[in-house]
């Protein structure tokens, strides 16, 4: 089993199943893998500890995913007022409308959240975990 914590913003939407994903960054420890249990939970090694789905989700589908700056002429690019960004999700990049779609997936309410909430993070490598 693959334990994830998840922010406060997102504890309702994991728990009513309307977020079903999470993007997280290429690190240290390995990321579950499809057939994987998941067990989710918000406020870890606090004292407001808990599981957000009681019965452990099952992980369908990891997808590499990359976020980077781009310069402005590159017309693949994402351009909002933080900048222009190149996301490749599983090699291949995504357009505008596919951006939406994947903030909306991952619980954000509007594809400017979403950038603003990754600009410090990049350039961002890691893995979009479906369950």
């Amino acid at each position: 089993m693959v334990a994830y914590n998840f922010k406060k913003q997102f504890a309702p939407l994991v728990e009513s199943w309307e977020k079903r994903q999470t993007i997280r960054a290429n690190g240290k420890r390995r990321h579950a893998r499809p057939g994987d249990a998941l067990q989710l939970y918000t406020g870890q090694r606090t004292k407001h500890c808990r599981k957000l789905i009681a019965d452990n989700p099952i992980c369908y589908e990891v997808v590499p995913i990359r976020m980077q700056k781009v310069s402005v002429h590159e017309d693949t690019s994402y351009i909002l007022r933080i900048g222009c960004i190149r996301i490749d999700v599983d090699g291949q990049i995504i357009a505008p409308m596919q951006v939406h779609q994947l903030a909306k997936a991952d619980g954000f309410e509007s594809t400017e959240k979403f950038l603003a909430f990754f600009a410090d993070r990049l350039p961002f490598e890691g893995v979009i975990i479906k369950w």
